[in-house]
């Protein structure tokens, strides 16, 4: 967060709560969301960046499968699934590059509310995960995790900043929301 540095008076507090929550009724200046569609809501919302969603595994599993498709399904009822524990996440869609769509009853022996605790799960244990790429980017650069099904066409979630208005935007949310762009195209 050296970008930061540059605003000596502003103070960030950091909620990193995976719960939706109500921008206006807690408090909040602004909230970042991942979603593939939003919510219809008042709040004003802006696309920061798109991310693809990916399936990611410790080494030792890329090995067992290359498909979602039969006879590799046992192969997603055998291991510690982590995800977030949400309407319809025990279905994880994949799309093949001719447009053929399969779908995967994921059985999941361990559901976690936390990224962060899931991710952490995956890489120490024998899991797999399904998350936007930029929670596992680091670990697969580091090849702590490897992308599983790379032939296949990742979905994608686009990233907002949601914020209460636009009419007296407030200095700090609108600088705050600079920065962001700033970041983004560095990145």
């Amino acid at each position: 967060m050296n970008e930061v540095q540059g605003y000596p008076d502003v103070v960030i507090d950091l909620d990193m709560s995976d719960k939706a929550i109500d921008v206006i009724g807690d408090g909040y200046d602004l909230v970042i969301r991942a979603s593939a569609k939003l919510d219809e809501s008042s709040l004003i919302c802006k696309r920061i960046y798109s991310s693809r969603i990916c399936t990611g595994s410790v080494a030792r599993i890329h090995c067992k499968t290359r498909s979602p498709d039969p006879p590799n399904r046992a192969f997603f009822s055998s291991l510690f699934l982590l995800q977030q524990p949400k309407k319809n996440q025990n279905i994880w869609d994949y799309m093949d590059k001719a447009g053929n769509q399969t779908s995967v009853d994921v059985h999941q022996r361990i559901r976690s509310n936390n990224t962060e605790m899931s991710l952490a799960l995956v890489c120490n244990g024998d899991g797999i995960i399904r998350l936007p790429e930029f929670y596992i980017e680091q670990q697969i650069k580091t090849e702590e995790l490897i992308l599983l099904f790379e032939d296949y066409v990742f979905p994608m979630v686009d990233v907002y900043a949601l914020y209460p208005t636009r009419k007296h935007l407030a200095s700090k949310v609108r600088c705050f929301l600079d920065l962001i762009d700033e970041m983004v195209v560095k990145h």
